[in-house]
């Protein structure tokens, strides 16, 4: 056994440990900088009591605890790490795996980045990652997974940029994500999954760009009000002169989740969204400023009854596909969409949906209004004059007209449904409306002349 703990303490003080001193002679003062020059593996509590504690930089990988995702080696017996804590910087990537006794990470509140990736994972009994508290910045990916106790991020509270993707992954306690407030840019993927506790995203509300969103499995997730800045999805890549679009949303499985109203600014969509097996979904209408897709599924959504949040897709690149949603009953919102030829390039798949939902013909039969083709404003006669501001507006929208008759308010959505009236005021209240495009019609009530502008409303 003694052989055993020795050989375990070698490991450390002999892999790839550069110590460089310098004396200053004349002065009688010994100035040491102590570093790694590559990766430093420590699997039990005594290689990292050999540790020495005068190491401010590891110029590799800082492995803590064991890689063991096949399940050979027990987990390991670290449970303190108190002599990494003057630790500034990790040039490659820190992981901390398998530390089963591990219930915090304090020790490495010095360290301002990490140079590639950030992987803490099956730590079962770590309550807290407040040890990451003065980090900046990650190379690389944030991945986390199987960290039982832990509820909640606060520990990343000066974390701002990501080179990577976000992956957080099979978490009991964990409710929220407000500890990634800060974050202001990724460079890859937004990956949660089978989060049992995770009500909100909103943590990651800063960011506008993501190569892909992968949600799925989070029972308890209500919203996406997180997504409420991005604005696009994906990127396209030129290879050999072909063109690829890359870049997905998939949010499957979430059972909680009534609507998708955080993506409302997202605007361009390069590769497919997928809306599958949400079982309380109600409603698309977060969707209602994007242009175009990739492809588009709807699948097994079970308390949608309508489509009205893709109104204003005038293009899908390869396939739309409408199926199994047992309410939906009005898909008016794919309408115009429908009516182009070229506006689908590749397949349409619409079926075991209810009645006028049913089949491609069913929807087209339902002689949907298509008010869309309304020029921006079309007065009867050159009497009836009237200004419509803001425009883009965000609660309320104010009017101004040379007459004296009451007016007649009602605002469309662009394939022709109404969904607000209002008469005899100067005001219209939108507030209830998501961001989006809408027509918006107003009519004299004693002439009964009438005009048609198109408004926005963004927030």
């Amino acid at each position: 056994m003694l052989m055993n703990e020795t050989n375990s303490i070698m490991k450390i003080s002999t892999r790839s440990f550069l110590k460089k001193s310098m004396c200053i002679l004349f002065s009688f003062v010994c100035l040491q900088a102590s570093l790694f020059s590559q990766d430093v593996i420590l699997t039990t509590q005594a290689e990292v009591d050999a540790f020495d504690p005068a190491t401010t930089v590891i110029d590799g990988d800082l492995i803590i605890g064991e890689s063991n995702f096949d399940n050979i080696l027990p987990a390991s017996d670290i449970s303190d790490i108190s002599s990494l804590s003057n630790l500034t910087s990790v040039s490659g990537s820190l992981r901390i795996l398998f530390n089963e006794n591990l219930q915090n990470i304090n020790a490495l509140s010095n360290i301002t980045n990490i140079g590639i990736n950030l992987e803490v994972g099956e730590n079962i009994n770590l309550q807290s990652i407040n040890g990451f508290a003065n980090i900046t910045s990650v190379g690389g990916d944030l991945i986390f997974y199987r960290n039982n106790e832990l509820t909640n991020l606060d520990g990343f509270s000066k974390l701002t940029s990501l080179g990577g993707k976000i992956d957080f992954f099979f978490h009991e306690k964990l409710e929220n994500i407000d500890g990634l407030s800060q974050l202001q840019s990724i460079g890859d993927l937004i990956y949660f999954g089978n989060n049992d506790a995770l009500n909100n995203i909103n943590g990651i509300s800063n960011l506008t760009y993501a190569k892909g969103i992968y949600i799925a499995d989070n029972p308890s997730l209500q919203n996406l009000d997180g997504l409420n800045n991005l604005k696009i999805v994906g990127l396209i890549n030129v290879e050999q002169n072909d063109t690829f679009w890359v870049g997905w949303i998939i949010i499957n499985n979430n059972s909680s989740l009534e609507h998708i109203d955080g993506l409302s600014n997202l605007e361009s969509l390069f590769g497919s969204i997928s809306l599958m097996d949400n079982e309380n979904l109600e409603n698309i209408d977060g969707l209602s400023s994007l242009k175009s897709a990739g492809s588009i599924t709807i699948e097994n959504c079970n308390e949608l009854t309508h489509l009205d949040g893709l109104s204003n897709v005038l293009s899908i690149h390869n396939n739309l596909r409408i199926v199994s949603n047992s309410k939906l009953s009005d898909c008016c919102g794919i309408s115009q969409l429908l009516s182009d030829s070229n506006a689908v390039g590749d397949s349409i798949t619409v079926l075991n949906n209810p009645f006028s939902c049913g089949s491609i013909q069913e929807i087209i039969d339902q002689n949907c209004p298509m008010l869309s083709s309304i020029n921006d404003d079309i007065p009867t006669n050159s009497y009836f004059k009237i200004q419509a501001f803001p425009n883009p507006a965000n609660d309320m929208l104010y009017f101004n007209h040379e007459g004296s008759h009451p007016l007649d308010y009602k605002i469309y959505n662009t394939s022709g449904k109404l969904l607000l009236s209002a008469n005899y005021g100067k005001t219209v209240d939108v507030s209830g409306l998501n961001n989006g495009t809408y027509l918006l019609q107003i009519t004299d009530t004693q002439t009964k002349e009438s005009t048609v502008k198109k408004i926005i409303v963004a927030r």
